[in-house]
């Protein structure tokens, strides 16, 4: 997955920039404890910098949609 980070520089000097990973409130804490348990490594790729973690509840946005149209035609 760190692969995927943005970064510049060769492999001694390496930056990783911010990239966001975005998932479901489990992925995410599941995520966040495999982050923590590989904060004492020795490089920024065992530390695995430049990730972090966010919630994005998209199930309970599509369920408000799905009512919608019903709220709509009960109120109309």
């Amino acid at each position: 997955m760190h692969q995927y980070v943005p970064h510049h520089g060769g492999d001694e000097n390496r930056m990783y920039g911010e990239q966001g990973v975005v998932g479901d409130q489990l992925s995410v804490e599941r995520a966040v404890n495999g982050h923590c348990s590989l904060a004492n490594g020795f490089t920024p790729e065992e530390r695995l910098e430049g990730l972090h973690f966010e919630i994005a509840d998209w199930h309970g946005g599509n369920k408000f949609l799905m009512l919608v149209p019903l709220l709509l035609e009960l109120f109309t």
